[in-house]
């Protein structure tokens, strides 16, 4: 095992076609695989196009050095994929740690650099939640609908689980490329072409050969899409796959709190869900979020194993809409220090089922 994982690197450069299964053609059938194809032909007449990825940890590259990420390693090999072809900007928006609901409230700011096409990964954090899928479609919907493209990443752990259903069945209901990842790599350690730890360093997080194998994964499937027979335009559905409740999410930020440290607003919604702001050094900054006067949660800015990151939970959900009144206040009555309320800098995502 052990000569087998130091010789692993040189293993895949030399024998990649051959010696690895990648994803099939068959795969991306019911895609409509036009959006790709444009950008590599724009690519070929010099234009320089633009390719992001939203995602988690493994998008980042959090177990590997800076620069050697899958998105990294699209860059790196697209000319010899594409020769001629202008090397696109690649953009990575992904932050570890992070939900589908996370991504609900930082999609703007990456629309506002106008990709082309986005990576979506969230299949490994996401557990299922009825809200958190809902948000994954607002996500899909949000950026088609502003002309950015979508790809969704399906990667995996040691066990090769990953919320793969709903996931795959919102691509497959939008027809947008569904690249599963987590099946190829599981289906070559089956095949014994490589083990687990030739892939990741840890139980889910890629090595340097890891991101090569992802990145070689997807710029077949792009090639594929120049192959491919493709005239039609990409047409939105018009009905949502699941709820849709957050096809026409209302965002709450900077939010002005009364002299008693009091916001309240009243809203009709069906589901809420709030993003925060945690550390790991010690306050007794926390707040209660109610709803039409019941708290729903209790929320703090310290938790001893926070890494100065943004969480997100789900307040509330309904299955029919209405009007609600929506209230964040001190904890326990007692007000917070003004600094440490404003650094825990608390947004509200409002979703509404949409309706007949």
């Amino acid at each position: 095992i052990t000569t087998r994982i130091l010789t692993f690197s040189i293993f895949w450069r030399r024998n990649e076609m051959e010696q690895c299964s990648y994803i099939q053609p068959e795969a991306m059938e019911g895609a409509n695989l036009q959006p790709i194809r444009e950008i590599i032909e724009a690519g070929m007449r010099g234009e320089k196009k633009k390719i992001a990825a939203l995602g988690a940890s493994v998008s980042k590259g959090e177990a590997v050095k800076k620069g050697n990420a899958f998105l990294n390693k699209m860059e790196q090999k697209w000319e010899s994929y594409f020769p001629g072809s202008t090397v696109p900007e690649f953009i990575n928006a992904s932050v570890s740690g992070t939900f589908s609901a996370n991504a609900l409230f930082a999609m703007d700011e990456l629309l506002q650099k106008k990709p082309d096409l986005v990576f979506l990964d969230y299949s490994v954090n996401d557990p299922g939640q009825y809200y958190l899928q809902e948000a994954f479609e607002g996500l899909v919907h949000h950026f088609l609908e502003n002309g950015t493209y979508v790809c969704v990443l399906l990667f995996c752990n040691q066990n090769g689980n990953c919320t793969r259903g709903a996931m795959t069945r919102i691509a497959h209901y939008y027809h947008i490329p569904l690249l599963d990842i987590g099946s190829v790599v599981m289906e070559n350690i089956r095949e014994n072409r490589f083990l687990w730890q030739d892939y990741a360093s840890d139980y889910v997080h890629p090595r340097i050969e890891g991101h090569e194998f992802i990145a070689d994964n997807i710029m077949h499937c792009f090639q594929y899409a120049m192959e491919k027979e493709e005239t039609n335009s990409y047409i939105i559905p018009e009905n949502p796959c699941f709820d849709g409740s957050f096809w026409k999410l209302e965002k709450l930020e900077n939010l002005s709190y009364d002299d008693d440290q009091v916001f309240t607003v009243d809203k009709y919604c069906s589901v809420v869900v709030a993003e925060y702001f945690q550390t790991a050094q010690e306050n007794d900054c926390k707040v209660e979020i109610l709803v039409d006067g019941e708290v729903k949660e209790c929320v703090e800015l310290h938790w001893e194993f926070a890494w100065d990151n943004r969480l997100v939970r789900m307040i509330f959900v309904e299955p029919k809409a209405d009007w609600h009144t929506i209230e964040i206040r001190p904890a326990g009555g007692k007000q917070n220090d003004q600094e440490l309320l404003k650094q825990f800098d608390i947004k509200l995502g409002i979703g509404c089922l949409l309706e007949d």
